[in-house]
């Protein structure tokens, strides 16, 4: 007694009773059960149209529309001419939108032609899994399709296509037997050989065994209610809800055993059937099926086999309702990070005793004709780029997204006023010795007045610096963003791996940054130019301290295009960038402080002019530039100084 769609609209006929399709109805709780319980959120629907497998099946896909369930579907119509192109329609669509989970309700002249396609389309194996859901069972199926004389599948295709095929059958047992006395009277393996023998075919016929079983839980509901009746029997009325209710409520008190086992009507109207999903096995040249989970009069799914069992013949792993699109943050190498905050404190040991020297041999010629107070602005700015490589690599890995927003600002600031500090500072010092030894004024301009004359170009460019940070922040706030910066698919894991990175940025980010970075190259190149002029002329004048101006405004510039060439080519890879610009901030840094601390105090300690002078010049001792140059005359003024480094040399010797 099955009951068209319309009857099953409750808010218009609240009374119906639906007893016909019990197993229909109980297979799609277990279809939604299985869906959450193996998290697929992505399937394919196909089913054929109708009262029976259509209704029922449109009605599951009401469900799943509601819990937010991707649906592709397609449908066809029995017995009609096109079932062959709506069935291709569908599986285009399968395919079109990589759909690996598919649910069909169909009957066997539709599943032959359905299962056919799939084969020759190979749209089976580890990747997918198909749901069938039919008047009858799986092994059915498979002699139908091999007697079916429109098939253009063998036998063994149809096995490939059906290994690990989900299908549901009827759970035949009461309490835990396989057979019992019905309410009827007769045992349910007698009722189930007539209705075989009146269908024709090995199978108990769902429909038929269900209306049997309907007939009796109408006949027990009625009689039962007879003595509650208001009125007769033959006086009943549909529409009379005193009634109508009464009777309602009496089908939901019926229990009895029928041929599909135990059944009970619940507070919808609708029976309630146990049934049992299985997963059809190749065994071979043979197959079989396996029960895995069935579902009592409770509505509640019990698994019989763990999920690795199940998809045994998949690998052991749940196939996937979609490719596995995995996430991949890409952040600093925390070894990395930890290297280079040994050496930002090592640069801050450094910076304090070289404070602390000056501070304490102040009045030592070594050190007052060295400009001491430009000196600790230089170390200064040596100490705020160390600080920003350390603050570069601080992360989401490591902190909250707003303290990221807060360390992105801060080495904004330190980098650009550590790089005024210290290489501004060298730039100015650098045009002061030209200026100042051109004119051979040595021992009238090297005091303090005149330090902080040439110190003034640089506190400009420091009030310039801060102008333009305050400006740029004032005007855009900075976000951390989690951007995506690579993809790769990966064919034989089924899986696309997206790697992210997270960064500061702002809205004109990129304008901000040229300009930036144009402003600096400027003083940066100014330097350069400078500074090779500076190392002669140090020479020339006995003041050989100015040498490591010029090889640390070299070194900085051989660090910046190296460190920017890095950083800008791989944006997408943290540890690169990292390591590029942290690193060359850290050496540059830790060389200039070293120039700048070292040679200051062995020549302190040695009291040595000739010691000091090849000391405090490198560059000339190891490679004799000075000297050649002395010799070939090549600069007016200058052999006296590889005469003196070559006595050094001599002196050493001995």
């Amino acid at each position: 007694m099955f009951s068209p769609t319309k009857l099953l609209d409750k808010e218009e006929y609240p009374y119906v009773i639906n007893t016909g399709d019990v197993l229909l109805t109980a297979y799609n709780e277990m279809t939604l059960q299985m869906l959450q319980y193996y998290k697929w959120q992505k399937i394919g629907m196909g089913w054929t149209e109708g009262p029976l497998l259509g209704d029922n099946a449109n009605a599951l896909f009401q469900v799943l529309d509601k819990q937010n369930v991707t649906v592709v579907r397609g449908t066809t119509r029995e017995n009609a001419e096109t079932v062959e192109n709506d069935i291709t329609q569908f599986l285009d669509k399968l395919e079109s939108e990589d759909v690996r989970i598919t649910y069909v309700s169909m009957f066997f002249g539709e599943l032959s032609t359905l299962f056919c396609q799939v084969y020759f389309r190979g749209m089976y194996g580890h990747k997918y899994v198909w749901i069938v859901q039919t008047v009858s069972s799986i092994p059915s199926l498979v002699d139908i399709i091999i007697r079916d004389d429109r098939s253009t599948c063998t036998y063994q295709n149809v096995l490939d296509v059906l290994e690990s095929t989900i299908g549901f059958t009827a759970h035949f047992q009461v309490n835990g037997k396989d057979t019992w006395t019905t309410v009827g009277g007769k045992v349910n393996t007698e009722l189930k050989t007539v209705i075989e023998q009146q269908s024709g075919t090995s199978d108990i016929q769902l429909i038929r065994a269900g209306t049997y079983d309907g007939l009796w839980s109408m006949a027990l509901a009625i009689n039962a209610s007879l003595h509650k009746l208001p009125r007769p029997l033959d006086t009943f009325d549909f529409f009379q809800k005193d009634m109508s209710e009464m009777m309602f409520q009496q089908f939901q008190e019926v229990r009895f055993s029928g041929i599909l086992g135990d059944m009970i009507i619940d507070e919808n109207g609708n029976c309630v059937r146990q049934a049992k999903l299985q997963v059809f096995r190749r065994r071979g040249h043979n197959y079989s099926m396996e029960d895995i989970a069935y579902i009592d009069l409770k509505r509640i799914v019990h698994w019989l086999k763990p999920p690795e069992e199940v998809w045994s013949q998949k690998g052991g792993q749940t196939p996937r309702d979609r490719v596995l699109v995995a996430a991949h943050i890409r952040t600093v190498p925390r070894a990395m990070f930890y290297v280079y905050c040994g050496l930002a404190a090592l640069i801050a040991i450094l910076f304090t005793f070289f404070l602390v020297f000056l501070c304490l041999y102040r009045n030592k010629s070594v050190v007052k004709h060295s400009w001491p107070l430009t000196n600790a602005i230089v170390a200064t700015g040596c100490l705020l780029l160390s600080v920003c490589a350390v603050l570069l690599g601080i992360d989401n890995n490591l902190v909250s997204n707003s303290t990221v927003v807060m360390t992105c600002a801060a080495s904004t600031w330190l980098l650009l006023l550590g790089f005024t500090c210290s290489l501004g500072v060298m730039m100015a010092k650098s045009i002061a010795i030209c200026i100042y030894f051109v004119r051979k004024t040595v021992g009238e301009k090297l005091s303090i007045p005149s330090e902080v004359t040439m110190l003034a170009f640089p506190m400009i460019l420091l009030l310039v610096d801060i102008a333009l940070l305050i400006a740029w922040q004032l005007s855009e706030s900075i976000e951390v963003e989690k951007a995506l910066v690579n993809t790769m698919v990966s064919k034989e894991e089924d899986t696309v791996n997206q790697y992210f990175v997270y960064r500061c940025t702002s809205p004109n980010q990129t304008y901000w940054l040229t300009g930036l970075l144009c402003y600096k190259g400027i003083i940066m190149l100014t330097g350069s130019i400078l500074a090779w002029p500076t190392w002669v002329i140090s020479h020339q004048r006995g003041m050989v301290d100015s040498n490591y101006v010029g090889l640390s405004i070299y070194l900085a510039v051989l660090c910046s295009i190296f460190g920017v060439a890095l950083t800008l080519g791989f944006t997408g890879e943290p540890q690169v960038t990292y390591g590029a610009s942290g690193g060359c901030l850290l050496v540059w840094s830790l060389v200039t402080i070293c120039c700048l601390c070292f040679p200051k105090v062995i020549a302190l300690f040695h009291h040595d002019d000739q010691l000091t002078a090849a000391i405090l010049s490198p560059m000339g001792r190891m490679m004799g530039i000075m000297h050649m140059l002395g010799e070939m005359r090549a600069l007016p003024g200058t052999s006296h100084i590889g005469q003196k480094i070559a006595r050094t040399e001599t002196t050493h010797e001995l």
